[in-house]
C-alpha cells in the first residue's frame, strides 16, 4: 500500500494478532483526538499543541503496525497537521476496503481448494487403487 507517496507493506487484516493491534492503535488515536479537540475548544491547550499532539499519536499508530522508524519515513520527520490526518484515513479506508479482504481471502481459499476434503478423498482412493 501507499502512504503520502511511500511505499509500505500490505499488512495481514486476517491474522488475529494484526487485527486487534490495529484495532487498539485506532481507538487510541481517536480517543486522542476527542480529548485533545476538546481542551482546544476549552481553550486548554494552543492548535499548534493539537496538531503536534494529534501527528505524534499518529505516528505511533503507523510505527506500531509497521515498525518502529515508518512514520518518519512516511512523513520524512515533519509534522503536518493535514498530511498525517490523510495518512491515518488512507490506512483506515485500506483496512476496511473489501478488496483487501477478498485479497488476501483469495489466497486461503487456494490453500483451501489445494487441500480439500474431497480432493484428499480422492487421493486416498488413487493410492488404495495401487
Amino acid at each position: 500500500m501507499k502512504i503520502n507517496n511511500v511505499e509500505i507493506e500490505d499488512i495481514d487484516m486476517l491474522d488475529a494478532d494484526v487485527a486487534e493491534k490495529y484495532e487498539n492503535e485506532i481507538f487510541k488515536v481517536n480517543d486522542l483526538n476527542k480529548k485533545i479537540a476538546a481542551e482546544v475548544k476549552e481553550g486548554k491547550i494552543k492548535q499548534s499543541e493539537y496538531i503536534r499532539k494529534l501527528c505524534t499519536a499518529i505516528n505511533k499508530f503507523l510505527d506500531s503496525l509497521w515498525g518502529e522508524g515508518t512514520a518518519y519515513k512516511v512523513f520524512n520527520g515533519k509534522c503536518n497537521f493535514i498530511t498525517s490526518v490523510k495518512a491515518f484515513v488512507d490506512v483506515n479506508c485500506w483496512a476496511n476496503n473489501k478488496d483487501t479482504y477478498e485479497n488476501q481471502f483469495s489466497e486461503i481459499n487456494e490453500v483451501i481448494k489445494k487441500y480439500s476434503l474431497n480432493r484428499i478423498q480422492n487421493n486416498d482412493k488413487n493410492l488404495e487403487r495401487l
